[in-house]
């Protein structure tokens, strides 16, 4: 049965301390993913939701209680072998893109690859491949300043699945769109995914986004108040 379980919380807690003060971000959260699923948690801003992303995504420690990867519990691995983890399981899409401005939308997507040592080759082939699985082909030359946002966030999910991750994990990937260029991303978003073969968990406080997933986990005060099933309208 664990097999099946990508990540697994188990009563995660995380606070931080300003000054005297305490701030409880997390406050036992347990969850488990299916490999496979496409998921989303949603909250409104302070729910603890990029916190809870963060530690899923080993980025962040939590204070109390156990994150486990594909069945490593990586609360007790040491920094090194964190950004092994990292650069082999786990792919991030973020809100604002974080692409390299003075780099091709062919050469972004082959980053991780090149810092993963994977032969050029090799690369340029998967990047080419994984440009036309976002609809980009005709795009790959040129650079984010000449692309638009939408076009931006879907090269970013190219670049998260370059070293064949398990795990995608993307904060709020459609902030920064209009609802027309939302859903076509979240759309070549989940299809990518599927044919990758991987599991993505989405962290949103967009209700429009969350009904794009299979399931809907509610944060509200660090705390996981709901799982939802979501129900796909037949057209």
């Amino acid at each position: 049965m664990s097999s099946s379980i990508i990540v697994e919380l188990i009563d995660v807690h995380k606070t931080y301390r300003l000054g005297r003060i305490e701030i409880h971000a997390l406050r036992g959260v347990n969850l488990k993913i299916n490999k496979g699923d496409f998921v989303s948690i949603m909250g409104p801003s302070g729910s603890g939701k990029t916190t809870l992303l963060n530690i899923m995504g080993t980025l962040d420690k939590p204070t109390k209680g156990r994150v486990l990867i594909d069945g490593v519990d990586v609360t007790k691995l040491p920094d090194k072998e964190l950004t092994k983890l990292r650069r082999k399981k786990i792919g991030f899409v973020f809100q604002f893109h974080n692409l390299i401005p003075v780099l091709t939308a062919l050469e972004n997507v082959e980053l991780p690859m090149i810092i993963a040592s994977v032969p050029r080759e090799e690369r340029l082939k998967r990047a080419k491949h994984l440009l036309k699985l976002v609809g980009l082909e005709d795009r790959m030359n040129h650079r984010p300043s000449e692309l638009s946002g939408g076009e931006q966030q879907r090269v970013a999910i190219a670049r998260a699945l370059a070293n064949k991750p398990s795990l995608i994990l993307a904060d709020e990937p459609t902030g920064e769109l209009d609802t027309e260029n939302s859903e076509l991303v979240m759309k070549i978003f989940r299809e990518a995914v599927i044919e990758e073969g991987a599991t993505a968990i989405i962290v949103t406080h967009n209700p429009l986004v969350s009904k794009l997933t299979d399931r809907i986990y509610h944060l509200r005060d660090g705390v996981i108040v709901k799982e939802e099933e979501v129900i796909k309208q037949s057209i």
